[in-house]
Formats: C-alpha cells, structure tokens, sequence
C-alpha cells in the first residue's frame, strides 16, 4: 500500500512539471466571447468542484469522477447529465483516510472474551481516540491498525508464557526429561485446539524436569546396598554419614552424590574383613611352633578364596589352625605339667607345695615358660609321700583332754587309734579313722550350738529378708572358740524369737512406698493409689491382695511430666508433608531428645511445643517467598501493572485456599510487571504513524534509524525511545514539503508580470495553511497562480495579435502579408517575443 501512494505521489509531481514546462500566456482582455449558458456554467462549475488531486481519495470512488469526466458534452442534455453525474461522483467521494479507518474499525474482532485484558484495552483505548481531523483519523486508523496487530488471545498468552518458562540451560536436566519437553515444544500449535494441547504438554514437561544433579544423588541412593549386615560397620558407617549429609542445595546434592559413591567404593564386606584380619593374624616365625601345627596353617592359607563360601571357610581354617598353633616352648611345658602326678594326696603339702607353686608360675612369655618347665620338672623330683606323716600327725592331733567332748563322739577315737598299722595301706585307714574321729569330735559347746542350729526354721520364704538376715548373720558368726560358739548359740537362739513374716512386711512395705507429694501425679493415676489404701488387711489373703494393689496402684503412677510430655507427643502434626522440611526438621530434632529424668521430659516437652507453635506449613512459606519477590521500588514500574500487584498483595490469606490464591496472584502479577522504560518505549513505537507515504523519505529514513536501535539494556531502551520521539517531532508531512515547495517556486521579480496575473500569485500565498486541506488547497492555488502568471512581454504580444483585423479582405494584399510574416515569427524566448511585438 505504501510502494503504491509513494508510485502515485510521483506520477502526480510528473504530471504537473509536464504542466508548467511552459508559461501558458493568457491575455488579460481576449477577444469578446459569446455569452456562457446556464448549462455550461453548471458545468464547468462542476468541473471546478472536482478536488485538485486524486491523491487523497480511494481508486474506487475517484474512479467515478474519472468515468463522470469522460462522459459526452456535446448537447446540453449530455452536459446536464455530465453536470449531474461529477456533481453525485463528488458527493460521494471517500478519503483514504475515512476509509482506512472504516476498515481498520471493520477488522476489530467481536469477541473480546478471546484475547487478554491488556492487549484488548488497547483496543478500546484506540477506539475512544477522536477522529474530527484527518491527522486525529490518521491517528486512530495506526492506533487501531496497532491494536488489533497487538491483540493477544488467551490461549496465545498461556503458550507463551509455557514457553517463556522453559528452563535456558537444558544441560542441567535428564537427557530423557528433557526429550518429553523438547517433545512438547514441537507440537503442533495452527490451531486453538493445538495450542491448548501444546501449553499443557509444556507445563507438564517443566514440572516433569528431573535435574541431572537430582537424577545422580538418586542413582547413588539406589546403588547402596540393602543389607548392612555383610559390611563391616565402619565402612557402612562412612554410607549411613553420607546418606544423612543435606541435600537443599545443588551443591549440596553434588558433594552428597559423592560421598556416597565414595562411600559404597569404600565398602568392605565382613567375609573380606575377617579374611583379611585372619591372614594379618599370622605369626611371622615359623621356627616358634611345632611342625605339625604350621603344616595345619600353611593349608589353611593356600585355601581358594574366590567366592564368598570359601572366603569364610578360608577364613576358619586359618583361625582355627591359629589357635592350634603350639610353641616348641609350649609343647616342653606340656610335656612337663604332663609328668605331674595325678594323685596329690600321696604327697606331703610340703613337697607338693612345691609342685603346686611351680604349676602357678607365669607363663606370659617364652622365658618364663622355659623358668616354669624347670621348676615343674625339679618339684617332681623333689615330691614325698606323706603316708606315714600323715598318721604320726593324726595321732598327735587327739586332744588331750576328753572330758570337753561327749562320750559318744569320744568313744570313735579310742577304737581309730586302737586300729592296726603294719602295711601302708593300714596307715592310711588308721590315719583317716584317727582324723574322721577327730573331726566327729563334738564338744558340749558345740552340741548346743548344734541344736541352735537345728532350731531354724527350713522355710526361709515366708519371712522377711532383714529378720531372715539377722538369723543368717548369726548362722554365720565365727564359731572357732568356744567363747564364739557360745555367743554364736545365743545369737540364733535370739534371732529365731525375732523372726517376721514377710507378708506384714510387704503391707507395710508397699504403704512406704507410696509417694509423699500426690501433686506430683495425674489425679486419675493418684485415685487408684487411695483405692488400694482404703483395702482391708484382717487376714494374711486380704494383706497379699491389697500389696498387689498398692504396688499395681504405684506402678500405673502417671507424673504430671510425663502426662504433659505425653501430651505434646500427641499434638504432633500426623502429615509433615503438609510443613517445609526446615520447621518439620525442629519437631523431629525435639522428638529425639532425651526423656530418662525429669528435667529432660520438661525441657523435651518445652521442645516439642515450641517446635510445633513454629511449624510453618508450605502454603505459608510459598506465600511469604511469593511477598519477598515484590520489587521494591515501584517506581520503576507502570502505575496500571503496579496496582495489579498491589490488588493481589491485598487480598485475603485467611484460609490454606486463600493464600494459595494470593500466592499465585502475586507471583502473577510480578511477571506482568511492566517497567516504566519498557511502557515508553512501546508507546513511542506506538506513535509512529502507520502511513509513512504521507513524509519525505528524508524526515521517515530518521524514524526508521530510530526504530532500529538496540533495546537490550534500560539505557539503550531511553535512548531509543527519545530516538524515537525526536524522530516522530521532526517528521515532515509531503504536504508540507510540497507546500514549502511551492513557495519556493514564486518568481522573486513581480517585475516581470502583469499586476493581474500577479495578484493571483499574492492571493495564493495569503490563503490560509492550517489543515491538511488547507495547506493542498494553497499549495495549488499557488501553482496555478505561477502557471498563470502573464509576463508583461506576453501581454503585449497577446495583445498585439488581438489588435489583427479579422476580416483581411479589407486590406491590401501587400500590407496584410505584413501581418501575416508578423504573426509567423517565432516567440519560443522573450527577444522573439519582443521583436515579434515590434514587427507588429
């Protein structure tokens, strides 16, 4: 459309210099005229109605002024329907202009419902602009043109900014996430269906998005084994140090991916640490150990060990042959103990003292055991029999005094000394039947504290311990003297009078044992307590009962401590996933704190409670990270996308639902935010007019140079804009070229011309200039006035010619070729047209 006003603009420019190449001299007194008819007054008062220029009107409507123009005027009737036909071609011309924006109007879509709020305002914006003027159509038909190019439907919007959320960096994710979003973004998108299908594709590809840094930790999670028990605990706990390491951050994640690699690499299988441990257990010489006993180890050692059976039968075999190892030193001192004798009563103590004090040597080292092969060896030798000692000593060891002892138990020691003792073997009877007679003695004393003894009871259960205890202290006096066997008599005698049954005990007992301070406990847990207090204890069956009550009663004590601490275990949120991972984390920290005394109860129950008061759930903190991304100086900001943030900050967060819609409304809005540069700069290129064939190139070339700055940067996108502005400020209407052209055009010797036709020149140029029409209008006045400016040479010359006779016949043949020869001298320059006037 363009390219084509441009073609027309210059034909037009063509067609007049073809007009004014030459002066058209028209004498200001012509020869007398018939009178003008009424018809052909209408008509050329018609023709004159006919603007100036098609140039503003549509080909459509200009093309009946052309057809009006070209019809017959020969008779009057042809001339009167000629008049009619320009006159009705006039009336019903359109400007471009007026059918621009009859057509930029036409094209507003109806339904505003389908494109967004804020492309379709300004729609509505540039249909309110005013249209009285043609520059305020002009105006309105880019505006509108602008706006509908600027319209945006919904679905348009959310696919865009489906994809304006695609991560920039897809080497930060899974190759396979990746592919589905890569998938989803070359759909289809010619229809709204497609579009639709697509956006939703996106959206669910992005929040599908698995990070190649999320993907690792993962894979290294599964790569640790299930079963902990086959690896040995330090190396498993290198795993379980790794596996609790934090992970919010991605590098974070990273250093826990690896660290639990590190970790498995690290792993060391119990069967291949006991092998190892076993192997390392061998003694380096072997010179130390019997021949057989190595033979036994150098097996177990070449055992196969590929798989893990034979590691853990290999791993037997050398501990087992380890611990079978024997020491030539060892095997000397074995030998040695081996030559003990096995009976040691056939020995004096003396003698076998020796043995046995060489047997309790140490034999930590290799020396001392070599020391103690030495001494076994010369105790042996050293032993004595102790047959004959032994009865010289049984005879020395009869009292003397047989009136301490009853007569029964002193009868069995004459008849032992009375006993032969010729063989060893007599010696040895005679030497036990003295000894067994000496131990039977029994001293008067020691009958009474005999029947002491037999007066204690044989049930020790049905008393209660410390009475019980009195009876076995006593039971356990010395008794070596008769002094303390008298006392020791007494003392049983005493206790057994001061025996108690436990069950009175017990009652008593279990009534101690009830705590002081009932304030302490739940009042429920207390009532069971008084009940049991208030049981009766006439008989031994009423006593056990109320014991078991009692203590039943004291063991279902519930402290009011453990009660709250109870209580607040219970308070405890079942979901955590409803809560962020940093406030949950504070519960579970309080419920892994100590809770033996009482102290740690109330300060884990202080812990819990406060965890739980400062549990902040996920909705909470999207809300508040969604408050904490509002910019903070709104000056930055357009007024109209600024209160869009400032309605959704305002709106209600009462309930989980609320804040839900508050959040995403914030976040919303602060993604339509506009900033004030970005909003000037769009309005500046919206204020470049549509129409650029209606400037000279010259003044358009600076608005396009404008249009072509860079706008990545605020200081770029102000330059631009005033760019813009300036270049909008400075453009020159053709009309106002062609007008300052014609201007230009006027002779500056008024000299030259006849005051008339010059007059016609002054009035032009005193015609006003204020519209567009106007300033057309002058600036063809004005160029008619110079095409019918009449030097006062061609006055004259016009003038001359009018002055010849019309009839020649009245005149001599010789004087008329005077005329003649005059009237056929050229007059193309002013000196033929002066020379031509003086020959006439």
């Amino acid at each position: 459309m363009r390219e084509r006003e441009r073609q027309r603009q210059k034909d037009a420019e063509n067609r007049e210099r073809e007009r004014t190449a030459r002066p058209v001299v028209q004498p200001p007194s012509p020869p007398p005229i018939p009178p003008i008819s009424e018809v052909d007054r209408n008509l050329a008062s018609a023709k004159a109605g006919i603007p100036i220029s098609a140039e503003p009107y549509t080909d459509e409507s200009w093309e009946r002024i052309e057809v009006a123009l070209s019809l017959e005027e020969s008779s009057d009737e042809e001339k009167v329907a000629k008049t009619e036909a320009i006159l009705n071609a006039i009336s019903g011309l359109v400007t471009r202009v007026d059918q621009n924006l009859r057509d930029a109007m036409d094209n507003v879509p109806k339904d505003s419902g389908l494109y967004t709020e804020k492309s379709w305002q300004l729609i509505e914006n540039a249909l309110q602009l005013p249209e009285e003027t043609d520059e305020e159509k002009v105006a309105k038909t880019e505006a509108i043109l602008d706006a509908i190019s600027g319209l945006v439907t919904r679905i348009d919007q959310n696919l865009m900014d489906a994809k304006n959320s695609v991560p920039d960096d897809s080497g930060l994710y899974t190759d396979e996430s990746w592919l589905v979003l890569i998938t989803a973004l070359e759909m289809a998108e010619g229809t709204d269906e497609e579009k639709i299908v697509k956006t939703e594709a996106i959206l669910e590809a992005i929040r599908g998005l698995v990070t190649i840094i999320d993907w690792n930790l993962a894979s290294a999670k599964n790569s640790v084994p299930s079963d902990s028990v086959l690896y040995t605990e330090e190396s498993w706990l290198m795993v379980e140090d790794a596996l609790q390491l934090p992970e919010e951050t991605d590098e974070e994640r990273i250093a826990k991916t690896e660290a639990i690699l590190d970790a498995i690499s690290e792993l060391v299988t119990r069967i291949d640490q006991n092998l190892w441990d076993a192997k390392n257990s061998v003694p380096d010489d072997s010179g130390l150990y019997t021949d057989e006993s190595w033979f036994v180890l150098i097996n177990a050692l070449e055992l196969a060990e590929g798989t893990d059976e034979e590691k853990i039968v290999k791993t037997e075999a050398i501990l087992d042959a380890i611990r079978g190892l024997v020491t030539i030193v060892d095997w000397n001192l074995a030998s040695a103990k081996g030559s003990v004798p096995s009976d040691s009563g056939l020995y004096t103590d003396e003698s076998w003292l020796m043995v046995e004090n060489a047997l309790e040597l140490p034999e930590g080292t290799d020396e001392e055991k070599v020391a103690k092969t030495e001494a076994i060896l010369d105790a042996i030798r050293g032993l004595v029999t102790i047959v004959d000692w032994n009865l010289a000593n049984a005879k020395g060891s009869v009292p003397s005094n047989s009136g301490l002892y009853t007569e029964e138990s002193w009868l069995v020691v004459e008849n032992a000394l009375e006993l032969p003792e010729r063989t060893d073997e007599e010696k040895v009877a005679k030497t036990e039947a003295i000894l067994d007679a000496i131990r039977g003695l029994v001293t008067r004393i020691d009958q009474n504290l005999m029947d002491a003894k037999n007066s204690v009871p044989d049930d020790s259960g049905l008393y209660t311990d410390e009475s019980w205890l009195v009876l076995i202290t006593a039971l356990e006096l010395a008794e070596g003297t008769d002094e303390e066997k008298i006392a020791k008599t007494e003392a049983i005698l005493e206790a057994i009078l001061g025996l108690v049954t436990i069950i009175d005990w017990n009652l008593a007992s279990a009534k101690n044992r009830v705590p002081s301070d009932s304030g302490l406990y739940t009042e429920e847990s207390w009532l069971m307590v008084e009940n049991a207090l208030q049981l009766p204890e006439g008989t031994d069956e009423e006593k056990v009962a109320k014991i078991g009550a009692i203590l039943d009663a004291i063991s279902g004590l519930v402290t009011r401590i453990d009660q709250n601490l109870w209580d607040a275990k219970k308070s405890v949120p079942d979901d955590s996933g409803l809560y962020t991972v940093e406030s949950w984390l504070m519960v579970e920290n309080a419920l892994q704190l100590p809770e033996e005394t009482d102290e740690e109860k109330v300060a884990k129950t202080g812990a819990i409670l406060d965890a739980i008061s400062g549990l902040v759930t996920r909705i909470d903190q999207n809300l508040w990270d969604a408050k904490n991304s509002v910019p903070d100086d709104s000056g930055l900001y357009t007024d109209e996308s600024w209160m869009v943030l400032i309605t959704a900050l305002e709106l209600a967060e009462g309930t989980d639902e609320e804040k839900i819609v508050k959040t995403e409304a914030i976040l919303e809005a602060i993604h339509g935010l506009v900033t004030i540069v970005d909003w000037n700069l769009a309005s500046a290129k919206g204020s470049v007019p549509s129409d650029s064939g209606l400037y000279t190139e010259e003044s358009w070339l600076m608005v396009e140079s404008a249009m072509e700055l860079p706008e990545e940067t605020d200081e770029e996108k102000v330059a631009k804009t005033e760019a813009i502005l300036d270049a909008i400020r400075g453009l020159v209407t053709i009309v106002d070229w062609n007008l300052a052209s014609a201007k230009g055009s006027v002779p500056s010797d008024s000299g030259l011309y006849t005051e008339e036709s010059w007059l016609m020149v002054k009035s032009a140029l005193e015609l006003p200039e204020e519209t567009d029409e106007e300033k057309v209008a002058k600036t063809e006045a004005i160029l008619d006035a110079i095409r019918g400016l009449v030097t006062i040479v061609d006055w004259n010359l016009a003038s001359a010619k009018g002055s010849v006779p019309s009839d020649s016949g009245l005149y001599t043949v010789e004087s008329w070729l005077m005329v003649e020869s005059a009237l056929e001298l050229p007059e193309e320059t002013d000196e033929e047209r002066s020379l031509k006037l003086r020959r006439f």
